[in-house]
């Protein structure tokens, strides 16, 4: 098999398995069970989004984050507010948090990058 056929696999595979984690965590679960088993599934996810996150930045780049718990605990904090003060269902929550992670992200590494320049660890 061919070094871009295997790659092109792969990429097909991971992309199978995004779009069952979506349907399975944010249509499935919480139609067809309680909120205290979808509040589970929920936490369980997110928690292994952060320790994929950091399994990539120190696993595969070895850089140590203190950082990275930051965002993961405004996007908790995020999808907390959302779903419990406005009664929004657990999908959006999960794009909103994302992407208000993703703004305070930028924000932090523009005025990181504004002072002197963008200074790399390696």
């Amino acid at each position: 098999m061919s070094a871009d056929r295997a790659r092109l696999t792969r990429f097909a595979i991971a992309i199978a398995l995004i779009v069952g984690a979506v349907y399975l965590f944010g249509w499935y679960i919480p139609q067809f069970y309680e909120s205290s088993t979808t509040y589970l599934w929920a936490e369980a996810f997110y928690i292994g989004v952060a320790a994929m996150g950091l399994n990539l930045l120190t696993g595969y780049n070895g850089q140590v984050s203190i950082g990275h718990g930051a965002f993961f605990g405004l996007g908790m904090y995020t999808t907390a507010i959302l779903m419990n003060s406005h009664d929004w269902p657990f999908l959006p929550t999960v794009f909103v948090a994302a992407a208000i992670a993703f703004a305070v992200g930028v924000l932090v590494g523009f005025r990181r990058c504004g002072s002197k320049g963008c200074t790399w660890p390696w």
